[in-house]
């Protein structure tokens, strides 16, 4: 409605000037106001603006608490709008350590994503690694690993590292130096290729060791 709508557009000035306060204190006075009942619509879009006041605070918790009711809106708010704060949701509960949370909510997220992309995987797999689920964490880089080459578009240095430490972790020698040949072929660091010749020597591969 018009009168939501000015309402909104108040907490987001409120918001702009950093009176994060006064924006919530507006925000609520809208859910408690007896003048007029809100649809579930203008409910997710009131608790959307008051879940990036308490990002914005730093108050995680909150900004979780606000979030979930957005997601519970279900179709009575736009898809779009349900898609972003289910993946806000999934990072949120990431920084707070809620790693199974981050899980749920990212599975959820991608049965409902148009077409995603490699990050999701990404991130899926540093959830995995966080709780040291390494062949789970394997399998989600790899995935994101794959959309990305199918795609034609750049897979980053810090995807392969983590998946060469993965692959390091579970003594998985061959796939290690697969990795690390990959690393110091695209970005050749020093770095990469003490490892690279640490794990042939290992390997008592002494050719490719000195080569």
């Amino acid at each position: 409605s018009e009168s939501t709508f000015k309402k909104l557009a108040e907490a987001q000035e409120l918001i702009d000037l950093k009176d994060y306060q006064g924006s919530v204190t507006l925000l609520n006075d809208m859910l408690t106001s007896r003048r007029r009942k809100l649809n579930g619509n203008e409910v997710g879009q009131v608790h959307n603006m008051l879940g990036f006041v308490y990002f914005s605070m730093e108050n995680y918790e909150r900004a979780i608490d606000m979030y979930r009711i957005v997601a519970s809106q279900g179709e009575d708010v736009p898809e779009g709008l349900e898609v972003t704060t289910l993946y806000t949701l999934a990072q949120l509960s990431f920084v707070i350590e809620r790693y199974r949370d981050a899980l749920n909510y990212m599975e959820t997220w991608i049965s409902k994503a148009d077409n995603p992309g490699p990050q999701p995987h990404i991130f899926m797999g540093q959830v995995y690694y966080q709780m040291e689920d390494y062949l789970s964490a394997i399998d989600q880089i790899e995935q994101g690993i794959n959309v990305a080459q199918e795609r034609g578009t750049t897979v980053k240095e810090n995807w392969w590292a983590l998946l060469n430490y993965l692959y390091f972790e579970r003594e998985n020698w061959p796939k290690v130096l697969e990795t690390l040949e990959i690393l110091v072929r695209d970005f050749p660091k020093r770095v990469y290729w003490i490892r690279l010749a640490g794990i042939h020597g290992q390997e008592g591969n002494e050719r490719e060791q000195i080569g």
